[in-house]
């Protein structure tokens, strides 16, 4: 059995899903992610005589995927890249928008034991400050991810 550490995840955003190429790289401004795929519970018992336990099926799924962030004002950087409080510098506001992201375990070669997992998040919240006096200011999300999430392996 191996154990993986996360110490050197790559987490990207921007780009394009279909070759994995672009976007901006905020490796290290993360302390946690997590990816999540839920079905809903849908109850299909019938109704009959000495029914004492619920049947259940799997209906439509929902992806999403939650960051802790380590919050940073600098050009470039988060504040920025979402956006989220006026005045707006270069790039748009993202809160309501769809934004693509790229994950990988290890920033190695993509390969069956360093996926790469592609989706598109949408991004329908931002906290720019989140902290106490002498304490780090982190920012923690959970966005919906808009259909599917593609693994790839090369």
């Amino acid at each position: 059995m191996s154990f993986l550490v996360l110490t050197n995840p790559v987490i990207t955003f921007g780009g394009t899903i279909s070759t994995g190429l672009g976007g901006v790289d905020f490796s290290d401004h993360i302390a946690s992610i997590t990816l999540l795929t839920t079905h809903e519970i849908l109850d299909v018992t019938p109704v009959k005589e000495g029914t004492i336990y619920k049947e259940v099926i799997a209906g439509v799924g929902t992806n999403s995927v939650s960051f802790e962030f380590y919050q940073d004002f600098a050009n470039n950087s988060l504040e920025e890249f979402f956006g989220g409080v006026p005045p707006y510098t270069v790039e748009p506001n993202r809160i309501g928008t769809k934004v693509t992201c790229f994950v990988k375990p290890v920033s190695q070669v993509i390969s069956a034991q360093n996926p790469e997992y592609r989706f598109t998040v949408l991004v329908t919240d931002w906290t720019p400050l989140n902290s106490a006096v002498g304490q780090i200011s982190t920012i923690g999300v959970t966005w919906p991810i808009s259909g599917e999430i593609q693994k790839f392996i090369l």
